[in-house]
């Protein structure tokens, strides 16, 4: 158990890097109208990185962000009367929370703006829906065969029936 007053370095771990990471990530694909292929270790991997360049971005540029940070944190805690920064190590919750919306503003703004400049590169299909929903969208009614690299095919229909939308079968 933690001791009274600090914060168990896992849940530390997963606001600081995990969480903001997969927050950038998931933004970026939906900017970028991107699918998610990554599993879940790619996640937590790709989350961490992005969080740690974060911090890093914020970290060289502290001087600039810092001192107004700490001075709004300050006036909210006298102003709220919340935790002082002397509990807190010698910072705000305030201001850990300042900096905290830096970190993830920060995040949201690269995650953005790489996935709109992904999405102007273009170049790949970047169409969301499954594969089979595509084949059967696109195709039509009848029948749809697709032919797989190591020899076989599969076999479908899309043929509506009376008071049905449409029959896909599969075969």
């Amino acid at each position: 158990m933690a001791n009274p007053g600090t914060l168990p370095i896992t849940l530390v771990t997963i606001l600081l890097l995990v969480a903001p990471g997969y927050l950038a990530i998931r933004l970026f694909l939906r900017v970028a109208e991107r699918n998610d292929t990554l599993d879940r270790t790619a996640k937590i991997v790709w989350s961490s990185a992005a969080s740690l360049g974060s911090l890093f971005v914020l970290y060289v540029f502290s001087p600039v962000h810092f001192g107004w940070m700490a001075g709004v944190g300050e006036t909210l805690t006298d102003g709220l009367g919340v935790v002082t920064g002397s509990e807190l190590l010698g910072v705000s919750l305030s201001t850990g929370v300042l900096l905290y919306l830096g970190h993830l503003s920060v995040l949201a703004l690269l995650a953005a703006l790489l996935g709109v400049a992904d999405r102007r590169r273009g170049g790949d299909d970047r169409d969301r829906r499954e594969p089979w929903r595509y084949a059967f969208d696109e195709a039509g009614d009848g029948w749809i065969e697709v032919f797989l690299e190591n020899g076989p095919h599969i076999r479908g229909d899309s043929i509506p029936l009376p008071g049905t939308p449409h029959r896909r079968t599969c075969t």
